[in-house]
């Protein structure tokens, strides 16, 4: 795939000074508490942070436990909010788990680590999700997008388009091979033909919904088929499609998102975060894995046949990394 990389200034709409907490006054129970950080794009995503408050308040309303959640304006920002629940004391025979909603924030936890929070206190631990290596003294869940991607490029294929994937950041492990797997589906043959529209070297391309709004003309004038794997600033284009309803299509991401844009979205990439939150939080299921990873990896993975005999045998994808660079 062809990485094109588009420099974007990070304009700072708002400035918070401090995380935003909600949770009951009263909750139905005082022995199991569960703090959860949205990742910084907030609530009203239509897509990862709104399937997450799903699944957690499903978990919440089944197991009857007191739900906080914490709207930091940056990933840096919810560092003292973590230390000041660290701090407080936790009774003998009562649990609280705090859940970091993104991968975003790593540096969090490894903040914490410098400052020998690990071990944590007792009856204390920690979760983050759509983090995929297993170097961090927390629980984490991921759920691995390239069987999905790679059937959305296949979709591509078959419609005869013009595809680009708008990738929030290729510096992100999972979209990186969310682009691969996706130019691989697209044209099994040539992946590295398929042009890869980067939008930042950090997480801020995931919050860029505006910015990527303002470059819809020029990325339509040259393409015909989007896979937007870029988290919330995935709705500046489906917003776009909506306001000027042209012959393109687009890809849905995390949810079923056809209603953002009706006339233009042939298909939804679904991943069902909720139901991985709701199945790490039912003690029944045994003890909670460490790095739990859902979804297919690549292995044993095979092309479609195309005119070349033998293109089924390609490696698997995950030894796959051909021609790419994260910024043009």
């Amino acid at each position: 795939m062809r990485s094109i990389k588009y420099i974007i200034p990070a304009i700072l709409l708002t400035i918070l000074t401090g995380c935003t907490k909600t949770g009951p006054d009263n909750p139905v129970r005082d022995d199991v508490t569960v703090h959860w950080a949205i990742s910084p794009g907030g609530l009203g995503d239509m897509g990862y942070n709104d399937i997450i408050f799903g699944g957690i308040s499903a978990a919440a309303n089944r197991y009857d436990f007191g739900l906080y959640y914490y709207r930091p304006g940056s990933a840096e920002e919810i560092y003292p909010t973590v230390k000041q629940w660290l701090s407080e004391p936790q009774a003998e025979g009562t649990r609280s788990l705090f859940v970091l909603g993104a991968s975003d924030y790593e540096v969090t936890v490894r903040e914490l680590m410098s400052d020998g929070a690990f071990p944590l206190p007792e009856g204390k631990d920690i979760m983050m999700l759509e983090y995929f290596a297993d170097d961090l003294p927390v629980h984490t869940i991921g759920i691995v997008a390239m069987s999905a991607a790679y059937l959305a490029g296949c979709v591509a294929d078959s419609l005869d388009r013009t595809p680009a994937v708008i990738a929030a950041t290729l510096s992100d492990p999972q979209s990186l091979a969310a682009a691969e797997a996706f130019c691989l589906g697209a044209d099994a043959e040539h992946p590295d033909s398929v042009d890869v529209i980067e939008l930042s070297d950090g997480y801020s391309g995931f919050y860029m919904a505006d910015s990527l709004y303002r470059m819809c003309p020029d990325l339509t004038a040259r393409y015909d088929f989007f896979f937007p794997y870029a988290g919330g600033t995935a709705l500046g284009m489906y917003r776009y499609m909506r306001d000027y309803n042209g012959p393109w299509m687009v890809v849905g991401m995390d949810m079923d998102q056809s209603d953002l844009a009706p006339d233009n979205m042939c298909c939804s990439m679904i991943k069902r975060i909720d139901r991985a939150v709701v199945l790490r939080m039912d003690s029944r299921n045994g003890p909670v894995p460490h790095t739990p990873r859902h979804g297919l990896h690549g292995q044993g993975h095979h092309p479609r046949p195309r005119e070349q005999p033998g293109i089924s045998q390609r490696e698997p994808l995950s030894r796959q990394r051909p021609h790419l660079c994260r910024r043009a």
